[in-house]
């Protein structure tokens, strides 16, 4: 079976419940990592873990011209950024710092999660978008609002007060890259196929997969609701 065909969720999907019918396994996560190792390969680049401190940024091809994270909107009056990343911008602390950084949102979660590299220092949020379809059905745009309730909260307390955030996974490309895509929904009142446009013109490597449009319909009607 493909990818899609493994994550392919249910029609119509159940309602969140605490002990949901919809399994998130182990497969579906190293999926998503072995999908972010698969688009470093297209691209001709090597995975952040493999990469020396030293290395001369233009080995990495297009990658470079992005660089390990890239802004996608700025609080209009707060003036704090999102950036969406890669593994790598994660752990460098002076990066972060440079630019701003308080508030990091860690998309991976489960089996293959990556580690809160700077806590203590900088606050964390895992947000579990890999399991999104075990709470949130699209049918039902209260149910993206109850799955998103601690994230715009936490991104709001760093851009409104000038400070950025750093929305991550491995790759910076689809889970974060669907957040960030959700953020341009949230912020900026783009429809879907805009806010995935505008994304990937920010950030090319941005790529919501498979049933990841899915979600951001559901937060597109989450907010069209309010």
């Amino acid at each position: 079976n493909s990818f899609c065909t493994l994550l392919a969720p249910p029609a119509p999907l159940a309602p969140p419940l605490p002990n949901s019918l919809i399994v998130v396994t182990a497969n579906d996560m190293s999926q998503y990592d072995q999908a972010a190792r698969d688009l470093w390969t297209k691209l001709g680049i090597e995975p952040p873990e493999s990469r020396s401190s030293g290395a001369d940024a233009s080995r990495y091809g297009r990658y470079a011209s992005m660089g390990s994270m890239s802004p996608i909107y700025k609080h209009p009056k707060g003036g704090g950024t999102i950036y969406v990343g890669d593994v790598s911008s994660s752990r460098d602390l002076g990066l972060l710092q440079s630019k701003g950084v308080t508030h990091v949102v860690n998309c991976t979660h489960g089996i293959g999660e990556l580690p809160n590299c700077h806590e203590g220092v900088l606050k964390y949020y895992r947000f579990p978008i890999s399991e999104w379809r075990a709470h949130v059905d699209v049918n039902r745009p209260e149910t993206a609002t109850l799955f998103t309730a601690r994230l715009w909260p936490f991104i709001d307390e760093a851009i409104e007060n000038g400070h950025s955030v750093l929305v991550h996974c491995l790759a910076g490309a689809h889970r974060a890259g669907t957040t960030g895509t959700s953020c341009l929904i949230h912020y900026a009142g783009l429809d879907v196929d805009t806010a995935i446009k505008t994304a990937k013109k920010l950030r090319p490597i941005i790529d919501p997969i498979c049933d990841l449009p899915r979600y951001l319909e559901a937060v597109y009607r989450s907010e069209a609701s309010r």
